[in-house]
């Protein structure tokens, strides 16, 4: 079972019923193509039933992670530790490089500099405080050490 903050779960609720939207969006331009005869060459039929597919396609995977997710309640996550929630600022202690990221359960939107609880980076830091280390194992086996320089909780909107 996946664990995911309320607020998270939120999102992803207000970004399916967006995608539901959209979805009858398609669904009423495939029927205004279809009105127009021959489907063999008709580029908006085309298009639209792309987007419903599209969009049916990320439904189901946002319903995945939805579906029987453990709904943790932001005010329920330790202040000081590494954690769903949080907003980690780590250093790569072999050269030097800071980087920052917002834990979430499920669902990252890496544009933003998200990372999913299951990755191996957050799986190698959860529950670290500021100023401890910890050894991050990369795919190809090797191994960099990196310190947690500051968390603090995500304020989501």
């Amino acid at each position: 079972m996946k664990s995911i903050l309320q607020s998270d779960f939120d999102r992803l609720e207000k970004r399916k019923q967006e995608l539901l939207k959209e979805l009858r969006e398609a669904e009423i331009a495939i029927g205004k193509a279809a009105e127009h005869g021959d489907l063999s060459e008709n580029a908006e039929f085309d298009a639209a039933k792309e987007t419903r597919e599209r969009v049916g396609e990320r439904i189901k995977q946002l319903d995945s992670q939805m579906t029987g997710a453990y709904i943790i309640d932001d005010k329920d996550v330790p202040a000081d530790e590494v954690t769903i929630g949080k907003i980690v600022e780590i250093e790569d202690l072999d050269d030097g490089d800071i980087v920052t990221y917002k834990l979430v359960g499920s669902d990252p939107d890496r544009d933003n500099d998200e990372i999913s609880m299951e990755s191996p980076l957050a799986q190698c830091m959860l529950n670290k405080k500021a100023g401890e280390n910890f050894t991050l194992v990369l795919p190809n086996g090797l191994q960099r050490e990196m310190k947690v320089k500051s968390l603090k909780v995500a304020i989501n909107n």
